[in-house]
């Protein structure tokens, strides 16, 4: 059985991923694969996916950024690279009767368009889902939907105002959430609660923060940072605001040829004051220094994530080196 999960809202995509774990039991660690798609061969593959399960029922094999590598590109943006074998891969659609009935395979990616080739040649032999990021209409409905499922209530001037404070971040939210649930709990979740515990300072904290960094200021973006730190903010909380920051950034750089009502309209989806601060900040940076910098807050991210080191350490290293990379 083959799985494709593609799109921006990485949340939910993660949820839909960790249901088809929730199938492999206790033993979904030891059947669970992850590969990276820029670094293999269809033959390779299948020789992952011809191990039988252990101690269990299924295997789960992931891949994960293949399909984006078949993403069109602008004749002056050609491909960074292209998988091993190439071609081969519009093979994998008949290779897919094939394939041990335990063995589940789910290529993940990022946000691809509806002209893909190798998307279009594995459609009709995978489960395919789109995760593409909430409406401001539908964030209300999913910020209440959490909440209920997570044991609480909220009232709707809560639910009004969390959407506005936060957007569409699913990541975000769902950590807003957790928090307002045990702050308010045995009652509802109120408006006051979501000011108390969501406060744009909080926020304002990581513009100022970004505005430091975006005008080359070490020194005070790093005190900046500290303070954050000791008014305990995380750091994976830090990271996720300023790759926010900066994934706006990047996005207002690449629609700067539009008007400012266009660009808010495809920037669309967030509350309005990150917007407002990316459309001025954007036109101080390069596309290159952008795409350096958003590379450098993903490596932070990986280097969190997998334990190498502090988060306080990973943060202060990575605001150092953005600064550096300033207009």
């Amino acid at each position: 059985m083959i799985y494709i999960f593609y799109g921006e809202d990485t949340y939910s995509l993660k949820q839909a991923v960790d249901k088809l774990k929730e199938g492999l039991g206790d033993m979904a660690t030891a059947n669970t694969t992850l590969l990276n798609g820029r670094h293999l061969s269809l033959n390779e593959l299948r020789a992952v996916c011809n191990v039988m399960p252990f101690l269990a029922s299924q295997r789960l094999i992931i891949v994960e950024g293949l399909l984006s590598l078949y993403e069109p590109r602008p004749a002056d943006r050609p491909r960074a690279a292209v998988p091993k074998g190439d071609e081969a891969w519009f093979k994998l659609a008949e290779y897919s009767p094939q394939m041990p009935p335990p063995t589940i395979l789910a290529l993940l990616d990022g946000k691809l368009g509806g002209k893909n080739p190798l998307l279009q040649a594995l459609a009709s032999a995978a489960t395919v889902r789109e995760f593409r990021p909430l409406g401001q209409r539908d964030i209300g409905v999913w910020i209440r939907t959490q909440v209920t499922a997570k044991g609480g209530t909220i009232s709707p001037a809560a639910v009004s105002l969390l959407a506005s404070l936060v957007g569409n971040n699913l990541w975000l939210l769902s950590h807003e959430i957790e928090k307002l649930i045990l702050y308010a709990s045995p009652r509802a979740i109120e408006a006051e609660d979501v000011n108390q515990t969501v406060s744009l300072a909080k926020e304002t904290k990581i513009f100022d923060l970004v505005d430091f960094i975006v005008e080359g200021k070490a020194s005070p973006a790093l005190q900046s940072l500290y303070r954050s730190l000791e008014e305990g903010m995380t750091p994976p909380y830090i990271l996720v605001m300023l790759t926010r920051q900066f994934r706006l950034l990047l996005r207002a750089k690449e629609l700067a040829s539009l008007s400012q009502a266009q660009v808010k309209e495809k920037l669309g989806g967030g509350p309005p004051y990150p917007l407002q601060k990316a459309l001025m900040q954007a036109p101080r940076y390069s596309r290159e220094s952008l795409d350096a910098a958003y590379r450098r807050l993903l490596e932070a991210d990986l280097f969190i994530k997998t334990g190498k080191g502090s988060g306080e350490t990973a943060l202060m290293l990575l605001v150092a080196d953005l600064c550096s990379m300033g207009p």
